[in-house]
Protein backbone atom coordinates (compact mmCIF):
# COMPACT_ATOMS: atom_id res chain seq x y z
CA UNK A 1 0.00 0.00 0.00
CA UNK A 2 1.39 3.20 -0.98
CA UNK A 3 2.69 5.85 1.95
CA UNK A 4 0.17 8.22 1.56
CA UNK A 5 -2.87 6.09 0.92
CA UNK A 6 -1.55 4.07 4.72
CA UNK A 7 -1.85 7.43 6.29
CA UNK A 8 -5.28 7.98 4.85
CA UNK A 9 -6.36 4.94 6.23
CA UNK A 10 -4.53 5.43 9.52
CA UNK A 11 -6.48 8.73 9.81
CA UNK A 12 -9.93 7.11 9.07
CA UNK A 13 -9.36 4.55 11.88
CA UNK A 14 -7.84 7.24 14.40
CA UNK A 15 -11.76 9.34 13.14
CA UNK A 16 -13.74 5.85 13.85
CA UNK A 17 -11.98 5.16 17.13
CA UNK A 18 -13.06 8.87 18.51
CA UNK A 19 -16.43 8.09 17.15
CA UNK A 20 -17.22 4.72 18.96
CA UNK A 21 -15.63 6.41 22.20
CA UNK A 22 -17.63 9.33 22.29
CA UNK A 23 -20.62 7.41 21.38
CA UNK A 24 -19.99 5.25 24.46
CA UNK A 25 -19.61 8.52 27.10
CA UNK A 26 -22.88 10.01 25.66
CA UNK A 27 -24.72 6.55 25.66
CA UNK A 28 -25.24 6.47 22.03
CA UNK A 29 -24.86 2.95 21.38
CA UNK A 30 -26.33 2.89 17.84
CA UNK A 31 -23.87 5.18 16.92
CA UNK A 32 -21.24 3.36 19.10
CA UNK A 33 -21.84 0.25 17.06
CA UNK A 34 -21.99 1.67 13.62
CA UNK A 35 -18.52 3.36 14.42
CA UNK A 36 -16.99 0.19 15.56
CA UNK A 37 -18.27 -1.71 12.57
CA UNK A 38 -16.81 0.94 10.07
CA UNK A 39 -13.46 0.33 12.20
CA UNK A 40 -14.02 -3.41 11.88
CA UNK A 41 -14.21 -2.86 8.14
CA UNK A 42 -11.18 -0.56 7.88
CA UNK A 43 -9.20 -2.72 9.84
CA UNK A 44 -10.25 -6.18 9.75
CA UNK A 45 -7.01 -7.90 11.57
CA UNK A 46 -7.23 -4.85 14.84
CA UNK A 47 -8.81 -7.14 17.57
CA UNK A 48 -9.27 -4.03 19.45
CA UNK A 49 -12.42 -3.47 17.42
CA UNK A 50 -13.94 -6.58 17.96
CA UNK A 51 -13.36 -6.67 21.75
CA UNK A 52 -14.83 -3.19 21.87
CA UNK A 53 -17.96 -4.80 20.32
CA UNK A 54 -18.62 -7.68 22.38
CA UNK A 55 -18.14 -5.44 25.42
CA UNK A 56 -20.94 -3.13 24.00
CA UNK A 57 -23.38 -5.85 23.39
CA UNK A 58 -22.63 -7.68 26.89
CA UNK A 59 -23.11 -4.11 28.72
CA UNK A 60 -26.18 -3.95 26.40
CA UNK A 61 -27.43 -7.50 27.67
CA UNK A 62 -27.05 -8.62 24.13
CA UNK A 63 -25.32 -11.79 25.35
CA UNK A 64 -25.95 -14.31 22.12
CA UNK A 65 -24.64 -11.54 19.73
CA UNK A 66 -21.51 -11.10 22.21
CA UNK A 67 -20.98 -15.11 22.35
CA UNK A 68 -21.25 -15.33 18.43
CA UNK A 69 -18.72 -12.36 17.67
CA UNK A 70 -16.55 -13.97 20.38
CA UNK A 71 -16.65 -17.17 18.66
CA UNK A 72 -16.07 -15.66 15.12
CA UNK A 73 -13.10 -13.66 16.28
CA UNK A 74 -11.47 -17.18 18.51
CA UNK A 75 -11.97 -18.63 14.50
CA UNK A 76 -9.15 -16.05 13.51
CA UNK A 77 -7.48 -15.77 16.77
CA UNK A 78 -7.92 -18.99 18.60
CA UNK A 79 -5.02 -17.81 21.17
CA UNK A 80 -6.71 -14.11 22.01
CA UNK A 81 -6.63 -14.39 25.80
CA UNK A 82 -9.31 -11.51 26.09
CA UNK A 83 -11.24 -12.86 23.88
CA UNK A 84 -11.36 -15.78 25.47
CA UNK A 85 -11.78 -14.21 28.78
CA UNK A 86 -14.79 -12.37 27.30
CA UNK A 87 -16.17 -15.76 26.28
CA UNK A 88 -15.69 -17.02 29.77
CA UNK A 89 -17.72 -13.44 30.88
CA UNK A 90 -20.49 -14.28 28.49
CA UNK A 91 -20.96 -17.91 29.09
CA UNK A 92 -21.24 -17.25 32.60
CA UNK A 93 -23.89 -14.79 32.13
CA UNK A 94 -26.27 -16.90 29.91
CA UNK A 95 -26.02 -19.82 32.72
CA UNK A 96 -22.83 -21.82 31.49
CA UNK A 97 -20.99 -21.25 34.52
CA UNK A 98 -19.29 -24.29 34.09
CA UNK A 99 -17.54 -24.12 31.13
CA UNK A 100 -17.06 -20.57 31.82
CA UNK A 101 -15.28 -21.73 34.94
CA UNK A 102 -13.69 -24.63 32.57
CA UNK A 103 -11.95 -22.11 30.17
CA UNK A 104 -10.94 -19.55 32.84
CA UNK A 105 -8.82 -22.34 34.87
CA UNK A 106 -7.52 -23.27 31.26
CA UNK A 107 -6.23 -19.88 30.88
CA UNK A 108 -4.44 -20.23 34.31
CA UNK A 109 -3.11 -23.39 33.40
CA UNK A 110 -1.64 -21.16 30.33
CA UNK A 111 -0.69 -18.22 32.43
CA UNK A 112 -0.61 -18.89 36.09
CA UNK A 113 1.27 -15.75 36.91
CA UNK A 114 -1.51 -13.48 34.54
CA UNK A 115 -3.65 -11.22 36.59
CA UNK A 116 -6.29 -10.88 34.39
CA UNK A 117 -7.12 -15.05 34.60
CA UNK A 118 -7.07 -15.17 38.63
CA UNK A 119 -9.05 -11.73 38.11
CA UNK A 120 -11.52 -13.69 35.90
CA UNK A 121 -11.49 -16.50 37.92
CA UNK A 122 -12.63 -14.60 41.16
CA UNK A 123 -15.23 -12.40 39.92
CA UNK A 124 -17.17 -15.99 38.07
CA UNK A 125 -16.82 -17.29 41.69
CA UNK A 126 -18.35 -14.09 43.41
CA UNK A 127 -21.25 -14.07 40.90
CA UNK A 128 -21.90 -18.20 41.96
CA UNK A 129 -22.10 -16.91 45.59
CA UNK A 130 -18.58 -18.42 46.54
CA UNK A 131 -16.96 -15.54 48.49
CA UNK A 132 -14.12 -16.76 50.11
CA UNK A 133 -12.67 -18.61 46.87
CA UNK A 134 -13.35 -15.60 45.15
CA UNK A 135 -11.29 -13.09 47.65
CA UNK A 136 -8.48 -15.72 47.50
CA UNK A 137 -8.31 -15.67 43.66
CA UNK A 138 -8.68 -11.64 43.43
CA UNK A 139 -6.09 -11.14 46.03
CA UNK A 140 -3.85 -13.56 44.62
CA UNK A 141 -4.37 -11.06 40.93
CA UNK A 142 -3.30 -8.29 43.25
CA UNK A 143 -0.17 -10.01 44.75
CA UNK A 144 0.84 -10.23 41.04
CA UNK A 145 -0.09 -6.71 39.67
CA UNK A 146 -1.39 -4.27 43.24
CA UNK A 147 -2.48 -2.04 40.12
CA UNK A 148 -4.83 -4.37 38.33
CA UNK A 149 -8.02 -2.52 38.00
CA UNK A 150 -10.85 -5.48 37.45
CA UNK A 151 -9.34 -7.09 40.61
CA UNK A 152 -9.59 -3.82 42.76
CA UNK A 153 -13.22 -3.43 41.82
CA UNK A 154 -13.87 -6.79 42.26
CA UNK A 155 -12.52 -7.37 45.73
CA UNK A 156 -13.78 -3.77 46.56
CA UNK A 157 -17.37 -4.93 45.52
CA UNK A 158 -17.06 -8.35 47.36
CA UNK A 159 -15.70 -6.43 50.67
CA UNK A 160 -19.13 -4.69 50.09
CA UNK A 161 -21.21 -7.82 50.38
CA UNK A 162 -19.12 -8.59 53.66
CA UNK A 163 -19.59 -4.95 54.84
CA UNK A 164 -16.63 -4.16 55.81
CA UNK A 165 -17.19 -1.33 53.87
CA UNK A 166 -13.83 0.57 54.96
CA UNK A 167 -11.25 -1.68 53.21
CA UNK A 168 -13.85 -1.54 50.56
CA UNK A 169 -13.56 2.10 49.91
CA UNK A 170 -9.82 2.09 50.16
CA UNK A 171 -9.86 -0.70 47.57
CA UNK A 172 -11.92 1.10 45.60
CA UNK A 173 -10.35 4.91 46.18
CA UNK A 174 -7.40 3.17 44.87
CA UNK A 175 -8.85 1.73 41.77
CA UNK A 176 -9.89 5.39 40.93
CA UNK A 177 -6.25 6.82 41.43
CA UNK A 178 -5.49 4.47 38.80
CA UNK A 179 -8.43 4.69 36.47
CA UNK A 180 -9.96 8.59 37.68
CA UNK A 181 -12.64 8.00 34.39
CA UNK A 182 -14.04 4.61 35.40
CA UNK A 183 -17.75 5.03 35.74
CA UNK A 184 -17.88 1.51 37.05
CA UNK A 185 -15.20 2.11 40.20
CA UNK A 186 -17.08 5.15 41.05
CA UNK A 187 -20.40 3.46 41.20
CA UNK A 188 -18.87 0.70 43.18
CA UNK A 189 -17.48 3.48 45.91
CA UNK A 190 -20.78 5.10 46.09
CA UNK A 191 -22.68 1.91 47.02
CA UNK A 192 -19.28 0.97 49.68
CA UNK A 193 -20.53 4.89 51.03
CA UNK A 194 -24.29 4.53 50.63
CA UNK A 195 -23.40 1.09 52.69
CA UNK A 196 -21.77 3.39 55.25
CA UNK A 197 -24.83 5.70 55.82
CA UNK A 198 -22.93 8.44 53.94
CA UNK A 199 -25.45 9.00 50.53
CA UNK A 200 -24.69 12.83 49.88
CA UNK A 201 -21.05 12.02 49.39
CA UNK A 202 -22.42 8.90 47.56
CA UNK A 203 -24.44 10.86 44.98
CA UNK A 204 -21.70 13.22 44.19
CA UNK A 205 -19.74 9.88 43.02
CA UNK A 206 -22.66 8.64 41.62
CA UNK A 207 -22.66 12.31 39.52
CA UNK A 208 -19.05 12.12 38.32
CA UNK A 209 -19.77 8.34 37.13
CA UNK A 210 -22.44 9.59 35.02
CA UNK A 211 -20.86 12.61 34.07
CA UNK A 212 -18.11 10.02 32.43
CA UNK A 213 -20.76 7.49 31.04
CA UNK A 214 -24.10 8.70 31.19
CA UNK A 215 -24.89 4.90 29.78
CA UNK A 216 -23.65 3.23 33.71
CA UNK A 217 -27.19 1.83 34.57
CA UNK A 218 -26.11 0.52 38.07
CA UNK A 219 -25.42 4.30 39.04
CA UNK A 220 -28.59 5.64 37.50
CA UNK A 221 -30.32 3.03 39.89
CA UNK A 222 -28.45 3.71 42.58
CA UNK A 223 -28.70 7.50 42.16
CA UNK A 224 -32.63 7.47 41.43
CA UNK A 225 -33.98 6.57 45.23
CA UNK A 226 -31.55 9.38 46.00
CA UNK A 227 -33.00 11.89 43.46
CA UNK A 228 -36.42 10.89 45.03
CA UNK A 229 -35.52 11.37 48.48
CA UNK A 230 -34.78 15.32 47.49
CA UNK A 231 -38.05 15.67 45.63
CA UNK A 232 -36.57 15.50 42.46
CA UNK A 233 -38.85 12.79 40.94
CA UNK A 234 -38.84 13.81 37.49
CA UNK A 235 -34.91 13.21 37.14
CA UNK A 236 -35.36 9.75 39.70
CA UNK A 237 -37.83 8.26 36.98
CA UNK A 238 -35.56 9.03 34.23
CA UNK A 239 -32.56 7.68 35.79
CA UNK A 240 -35.02 4.51 36.49
CA UNK A 241 -35.78 4.28 32.64
CA UNK A 242 -32.33 4.84 31.73
CA UNK A 243 -31.59 1.96 34.13
CA UNK A 244 -33.96 -0.34 32.83
CA UNK A 245 -33.17 -0.10 28.98
CA UNK A 246 -28.87 0.36 29.54
CA UNK A 247 -28.94 -2.76 32.61
CA UNK A 248 -28.59 -6.16 32.69
CA UNK A 249 -32.53 -7.60 31.50
CA UNK A 250 -34.83 -9.15 33.31
CA UNK A 251 -35.80 -12.76 32.49
CA UNK A 252 -38.15 -13.03 29.54
CA UNK A 253 -36.88 -9.77 28.32
CA UNK A 254 -36.18 -10.89 24.61
CA UNK A 255 -39.64 -12.70 24.42
CA UNK A 256 -41.80 -10.17 26.41
CA UNK A 257 -42.12 -6.62 25.30
CA UNK A 258 -41.60 -4.38 28.76
CA UNK A 259 -44.16 -2.30 30.13
CA UNK A 260 -43.55 1.67 30.57
CA UNK A 261 -46.64 2.52 32.11
CA UNK A 262 -49.03 2.67 28.91
CA UNK A 263 -52.75 1.96 29.55
CA UNK A 264 -52.80 -2.24 29.22
CA UNK A 265 -56.64 -2.97 29.62
CA UNK A 266 -57.31 -6.75 29.24
CA UNK A 267 -53.70 -7.51 29.41
CA UNK A 268 -51.43 -9.96 31.42
CA UNK A 269 -48.27 -8.11 33.03
CA UNK A 270 -45.91 -10.21 34.38
CA UNK A 271 -43.82 -8.93 37.47
CA UNK A 272 -40.01 -9.76 38.21
CA UNK A 273 -39.07 -9.70 42.40
CA UNK A 274 -35.49 -7.54 42.84
CA UNK A 275 -34.47 -6.37 46.08
CA UNK A 276 -34.77 -7.95 49.64
CA UNK A 277 -38.14 -9.44 51.06
CA UNK A 278 -39.29 -6.54 53.02
CA UNK A 279 -39.01 -4.38 50.13
CA UNK A 280 -41.13 -7.05 47.91
CA UNK A 281 -43.93 -6.79 50.54
CA UNK A 282 -44.15 -3.54 51.03
CA UNK A 283 -44.96 -3.00 47.03
CA UNK A 284 -47.74 -5.52 47.26
CA UNK A 285 -49.41 -1.97 48.07
CA UNK A 286 -49.61 -1.07 44.33
CA UNK A 287 -51.09 -4.55 42.84
CA UNK A 288 -54.27 -3.42 43.33
CA UNK A 289 -54.11 -0.49 41.09
CA UNK A 290 -53.39 -2.85 38.96
CA UNK A 291 -56.77 -4.24 39.06
CA UNK A 292 -58.98 -1.03 39.04
CA UNK A 293 -56.69 -0.53 35.02
CA UNK A 294 -58.00 -3.78 33.81
CA UNK A 295 -54.51 -5.46 34.18
CA UNK A 296 -54.17 -9.49 35.04
CA UNK A 297 -51.09 -9.18 37.30
CA UNK A 298 -48.50 -12.00 37.26
CA UNK A 299 -45.69 -12.15 40.79
CA UNK A 300 -43.09 -14.03 40.40
CA UNK A 301 -42.17 -13.92 44.61
CA UNK A 302 -39.45 -15.42 46.52
CA UNK A 303 -40.34 -19.06 47.54
CA UNK A 304 -41.10 -17.87 51.41
CA UNK A 305 -43.62 -15.52 50.74
CA UNK A 306 -45.27 -17.62 48.90
CA UNK A 307 -48.17 -19.11 51.27
CA UNK A 308 -48.55 -15.70 52.43
CA UNK A 309 -49.34 -13.41 49.49
CA UNK A 310 -51.85 -16.67 48.62
CA UNK A 311 -53.88 -16.03 51.50
CA UNK A 312 -53.54 -12.29 51.11
CA UNK A 313 -56.46 -12.00 48.96
CA UNK A 314 -54.96 -9.55 46.66
CA UNK A 315 -55.95 -9.25 43.01
CA UNK A 316 -53.16 -10.82 41.45
CA UNK A 317 -51.61 -14.78 40.80
CA UNK A 318 -48.32 -15.48 42.44
CA UNK A 319 -45.80 -17.98 41.39
CA UNK A 320 -42.70 -18.96 43.23
CA UNK A 321 -39.52 -17.03 41.20
CA UNK A 322 -37.73 -20.88 41.23
CA UNK A 323 -40.70 -22.41 38.89
CA UNK A 324 -38.53 -22.67 35.20
CA UNK A 325 -39.10 -19.32 33.07
CA UNK A 326 -40.67 -22.21 30.61
CA UNK A 327 -43.04 -23.25 32.74
CA UNK A 328 -44.46 -19.44 33.47
CA UNK A 329 -48.07 -18.87 32.00
CA UNK A 330 -47.89 -16.21 28.96
CA UNK A 331 -47.81 -12.31 29.17
CA UNK A 332 -48.31 -9.37 27.25
CA UNK A 333 -46.03 -7.33 29.24
CA UNK A 334 -43.18 -7.72 31.64
CA UNK A 335 -41.89 -4.95 34.29
CA UNK A 336 -39.27 -5.21 37.52
CA UNK A 337 -41.52 -4.66 40.74
CA UNK A 338 -39.57 -1.91 42.23
CA UNK A 339 -40.53 -0.02 38.96
CA UNK A 340 -44.26 -0.30 39.90
CA UNK A 341 -44.78 2.66 41.82
CA UNK A 342 -43.45 5.01 39.49
CA UNK A 343 -45.51 3.73 36.47
CA UNK A 344 -48.26 3.75 37.75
Amino acid sequence: MPQHEETARDAAIEAEVERAELACREGDEAGALAALTRLAQLAPGRSGAGLATIRLHRRAGRLRLALRLCRDLLEQAPDHVEIRQELAECLDLVGYGAEARQLHRQLLREQPDAPASWSGLGRLLLREGHADAAEACLRRALRRDPAYLPALEGLGRLLIRRGETAEASARLRDAIAIAPESASVQTALARALLAEGRPAEARLWLDRALAHDPAEAEARSLRAPLLARAGLREAAWEDLAWARRLGPPLPLADRIPLWWGEAIPGQTLLLQPEGPLSLTLRLMRAVPVLAERGIEAILRVPAALLPLLEASGLPARFLAETLPLEQLPPADRLAALPDLPRLL
